[in-house]
């Protein structure tokens, strides 16, 4: 019973390290993407109905938030 529990919470923390790692990621993405737009395509920022002191505001956000 002790080890079969003592499994499920390291799987458990595993899923969690696996999901922290992909949202990081996914972030990593998005504000990679974004700051190509910024550069490259300043005109569509205005599209998607961001204002320059968002994305600013976003890029300079570390990965983890």
């Amino acid at each position: 019973m002790t080890l079969s529990l003592n499994q499920s919470v390291q799987a458990s923390k595993a899923t969690r390290i696996t999901a922290f790692i992909s949202t990081w990621r996914e972030r990593l993405f998005y504000r990679n993407e974004l700051a190509r737009l910024a550069r490259d395509a300043p005109h569509m920022i205005d599209d998607i109905g961001l204002t320059e002191e968002e994305v600013e505001l976003e890029l300079a956000k570390p990965f983890w938030r």
